[in-house]
Formats: C-alpha cells, sequence, structure tokens
C-alpha cells in the first residue's frame, strides 16, 4: 500500500468515527509544523508551492530539493507553518491531491532538522543525511500496523491504487535506494490519500496543542 494511501486510511476511519482532533493521529506531530511535500509535478517551483500551501496557514520556510548541478526539482520539498493546526489542514486537503491529471502529491507530517553549513559540500552531505532520516522514517511499520487494523475490518476490500504508477514513485526512495541502515529510533508515519476540500478537522476545534519546534 502507497503511503498517500495510508494517510487516507487513517483520515478516513477518523470522519467515519468522528474521531476528535485531540485524539487524532497527527497529535504525533503536534510538536512540529513541519510537512513533507512529494511527487511534485517537475515544473512546480518556490513560488508555486507557496501559492497553493498557503491556502491553509501562513509559510515560514520551504527547501524545494533541487540538483546541485542542473537546478533541477528533484520534486520533493520540506515546507514548516507558522501553526501546527495549518500543517494539519495541509496534510488532510493535499495528501494525493492531482495537481495534474495521473499525479498526485505526497504531503505528511515530517520532523525536519535546520542545519548550519559552512559551504557547499557541507549543505549536499547535511542534506544527505536529512533525506537519509525522512526515508528511515517512511520505512517504518508503524502506519502500516495502523492501517491493517483498519483493513482487517473491511473484508474483500482492494484498492485500485494498490498497484502504484510509476509517476507515484516516492522519489526520496529512487535517491535512497539501498541505503537503509538499521538506525530506525524514529517513529514515524506515512502515508495516503486525500481529496481537497473534503477533509475536516477545524483550528477552533483544538487549543493548546500547537507546539511549533523547528527542531
Amino acid at each position: 500500500m502507497s503511503q498517500i494511501q495510508n494517510i487516507q486510511k487513517l483520515s478516513n476511519a477518523e470522519l467515519e468515527e468522528a474521531t476528535p482532533f485531540n485524539a487524532s493521529w497527527h497529535q504525533d506531530y503536534n510538536d512540529t509544523a513541519w510537512v513533507f511535500i512529494g511527487r511534485l509535478p517537475p515544473e512546480m517551483n518556490e513560488m508555486d508551492i507557496l501559492i497553493m500551501f498557503s491556502q491553509y496557514g501562513v509559510p515560514q520556510s520551504l527547501k524545494l530539493a533541487r540538483d546541485a548541478e542542473t537546478g533541477e526539482s528533484r520534486r520533493f520539498a520540506f515546507l514548516k507553518y507558522e501553526d501546527f493546526k495549518s500543517a494539519v489542514l495541509a496534510v488532510d486537503n493535499f495528501n494525493g491531491y492531482e495537481i495534474i491529471p495521473g499525479s498526485r502529491i505526497q504531503v505528511d507530517h515530517v520532523r525536519y532538522k535546520k542545519y548550519r553549513y559552512t559551504d557547499a559540500d557541507d549543505a549536499n552531505i547535511e542534506w544527505d543525511k536529512a533525506l537519509k532520516e525522512e526515508m528511515e522514517k517512511d520505512m517504518a511499520t508503524n502506519k502500516e500496523t495502523a492501517t491493517q487494523a483498519i483493513e482487517d475490518k473491511e473484508e474483500g476490500e482492494k484498492s485500485a491504487d494498490e498497484d502504484v504508477d510509476e509517476d507515484l514513485v516516492d522519489p526520496m526512495a529512487g535517491y535512497l535506494v539501498g541505503k537503509k541502515t538499521d538506525d530506525r529510533n524514529h517513529h514515524h508515519h506515512h502515508h495516503h490519500h486525500h481529496h481537497h476540500h473534503k477533509h475536516h478537522h477545524h483550528p477552533a476545534e483544538e487549543e493548546g496543542n500547537q507546539t511549533t519546534r523547528d527542531n
């Protein structure tokens, strides 16, 4: 099952069960306002991303991965909102959203560490470290376990998207294939699908859960 589908399962289950915001799976990330954005169309630039994601809050920081030699987009980015609730809305509404027909973006919570570098080489090294950490989190099984419990209730249901198109392959997975380590101390969950404007949590429902750490 794809990461986009994982998020869709979790979010849809919460809608059906009327899960309160303070008990939502999103609360696992109430200490960060960063989101990971994957499978972006290659032509999207930083301004395009900011315009799109500002619908749900005030972006404070954005890092679009680009090829060091060509400057071309590597089709994924990290964006930090002013508060956690904006991140929740972005994940719920933009994960699985089709910017162009047949190509859905992936949006999920993420804990992204800002690095300080002295030169371009150091920046590349630290960026690779950040990517490796995120890839290890993507491979964590905690969200898979949660969605499996939901699937056990759905006898015979099979998702049409189970066989993922080549266009939907996570760019991070391709970049870091074979680079897994056994450092799996990060509990992270990933990803399923949600349609734009379909969802749900309203910021007014929650008070006191908007810690927004950079680190």
